[in-house]
């Protein structure tokens, strides 16, 4: 441990901001060792490794009136099972059935509108929208109506989410120039987790989290390490953040992280690596092997990593946690064929209750949102 409020594991680093006494801090991360849960290879489940087939049961398509798809993003679902989805910054709004109900954020530069790409993040109550031209905060019912607007000075672009009735959001500290790598190389680079005040218009650092990004020099840089998270109510989120199987849980009420967690893993090397492919006339080092963790889904009190593997049958394998950070499951998913490879990125995969809903992309490049029954 460095000073009172950080933490360091295996060569990882964590900062907590607000101030907790070292003592505190130690205790609740690593007493007696119980909350950083080293898992076996193999979960407790008897049955872990069986094979889960997805039943679709609804899909949204492009119908040329309401929905034009051009290449749909940020999939979210609220409580009651109504579907939100981007399409350019425009915000399409369908219910549990696949209705449409609403399109909000309109191009211009007037109330409602805006010019360039927004973020939502769906609450209980309210649909939060950031727009970055003009830089403002833009408050929708759950009908889609306008409620009012906030305008900021600072442009906030990165991992929205609402979360304990309050809105958050993951933003990378990018060092100045004169400190990143200036012949190329790898450096860690800060992920700060951020709480937004009530009007919106104040941001308190909370707890951050680092980040493999390699500078192709000081000005060109690519993420180096998958980064996700997922929530769950009413106050913990999940994080991974580097390229090898590792998960933290942190609270976010007590602004403590609760556990870090992992299990033995054995890693999926790389038959060709894209970006090692100069792209814009840049080389890059090529890699040995896919980020472990693809992302994180959270399904009731369970938590899923979906992980790099998959089977001869090109199924993804599924890791399954409990509450205590306990490797308790696995299986493999089985989509649905006629789509091209799933997405299986944050934005363009979601878990709610009993249902899978994902954005897929069938042979002839037309996109649509589907709806998908887990059936175990």
């Amino acid at each position: 441990m460095g000073n009172n409020n950080e933490v360091r594991w295996k060569g990882l680093f964590f900062r907590v901001i607000l101030p907790y006494s070292a003592l505190t801090l130690w205790a609740t991360i690593s007493a007696a060792g119980q909350q950083l849960v080293q898992n076996p290879e193999k979960p407790l489940s008897k049955n872990a490794g069986r094979t889960i087939i997805l039943k679709e049961v609804m899909r949204i398509r492009d119908d040329g009136k309401e929905t034009s798809f051009r290449g749909p993003y940020d999939l979210q679902v609220g409580e009651d099972g109504a579907i939100y989805f981007y399409d350019d910054f425009v915000l399409h709004k369908y219910d549990e059935n696949g209705r449409f109900v609403a399109k909000m954020v309109r191009p211009g530069q007037g109330p409602g509108e805006a010019s360039m790409r927004t973020t939502a993040v769906i609450m209980k109550d309210k649909i939060i929208v950031l727009a970055i031209s003009p830089p403002k905060f833009m408050v929708f019912d759950r009908a889609g109506r306008l409620l009012e607007e906030v305008k900021i000075d600072v442009i906030h672009t990165d991992g929205h989410f609402g979360l304990s009735g309050k809105m958050w959001i993951f933003r990378p500290i990018m060092p100045p120039l004169e400190k990143r790598p200036a012949n190329g190389g790898e450096m860690d680079v800060p992920i700060n987790l951020e709480e937004f005040s009530p009007d919106l218009k104040d941001i308190t650092q909370v707890v951050e989290f680092p980040r493999r990004f390699y500078f192709v020099n000081q000005g060109i840089w690519y993420w180096w390490a998958n980064f996700g998270y997922a929530m769950r109510e009413p106050d913990q989120i999940f994080v991974h953040h580097t390229s090898e199987y590792r998960i933290v849980q942190f609270n976010i009420t007590k602004k403590v992280i609760e556990r870090i967690f992992s299990r033995k893993y054995k890693r999926v090397v790389v038959a060709e690596d894209p970006l090692a492919k100069k792209p814009q006339g840049y080389t890059l080092p090529s890699r040995k092997y896919y980020d472990d963790i693809r992302t994180l889904l959270i399904r009731s009190d369970r938590l899923w990593a979906v992980t790099s593997t998959k089977d001869a049958g090109k199924n993804r394998l599924v890791d399954v946690f409990d509450k205590d950070g306990r490797y308790i499951d696995c299986f493999y998913l089985k989509f649905p064929g006629g789509f091209a490879e799933r997405y299986i990125n944050p934005g363009f995969i979601v878990v709610r209750g009993d249902f899978l809903y994902m954005i897929d992309e069938d042979a002839e490049g037309f996109k649509s949102i589907g709806k998908y029954k887990v059936e175990d």
